[in-house]
């Protein structure tokens, strides 16, 4: 999977499941199944029924000024009829208490996962987390058979990454996880974070 970068005075369309990119001197050809993401620098041209295709195939796009400082971006959003889809598989979740818990579980787990990715690309930076870190690997969602004791590993669990997070970014000031709206960078970054992953899941459903 690849970026691609649009800069100024070039023109981006799609045709079936290619992209193409026309310069001034030359079209460049792309597969959109090996496109990640696009960032569009300056005043590049885009058709709304380009962009609107992008999207509906899970493609962020990321808008910059022409020297590179960043505006904003389109975050893909899901087709209705995912929404349907999901909501028929979480009733049948829902009627299972059992269904419920193994999900909650494996849920638990890609947390846990993740965390442990990101927190080991900072493991080497001077301030140390490898506390944090071990404490994190060390908790073990599935030996557990109750909801409440559940929730208390998921605590612990983001005590520990909320630790490390103001180890790293000691230039910030963060107290606690805040929401709608983020009131200080960090929670920001983790709701864009989350609103990413949320789009994702549902593209991918």
């Amino acid at each position: 999977m690849k970026s691609i970068i649009i800069d100024e005075d070039e023109k981006l369309i799609v045709q079936g499941e290619k992209i193409f990119i026309q310069t001034k001197h030359k079209t460049i050809e792309r597969k959109l199944s090996e496109v990640k993401d696009i960032h569009w620098k300056g005043r590049g041209q885009i058709d709304s029924k380009t962009f609107y295709s992008l999207l509906r195939r899970g493609i962020i796009i990321y808008f910059h000024e022409p020297y590179g400082k960043f505006i904003g971006s389109a975050l893909p959003l899901p087709y209705f009829s995912y929404s349907g889809k999901i909501l028929l598989k979480q009733s049948e979740y829902f009627n299972s208490n059992e269904k419920r818990f193994s999900l909650a579980q494996e849920i638990e787990e890609g947390i846990k996962h993740n965390t442990l990715w990101l927190l080991q690309k900072y493991k080497g930076f001077s301030y140390s987390i490898t506390d944090q870190i071990q404490a994190i690997q060390a908790i073990n969602f599935r030996d557990v058979s109750e909801v409440d004791k559940l929730k208390i590993k998921e605590a612990h669990m983001a005590i520990h990454f909320y630790d490390a997070i103001i180890k790293l970014f000691f230039w910030w000031k963060f107290k606690k996880r805040t929401r709608r709206p983020p009131e200080e960078p960090i929670s920001a970054l983790m709701s864009y974070g989350n609103q990413i992953l949320y789009s994702k899941i549902k593209l991918s459903t």
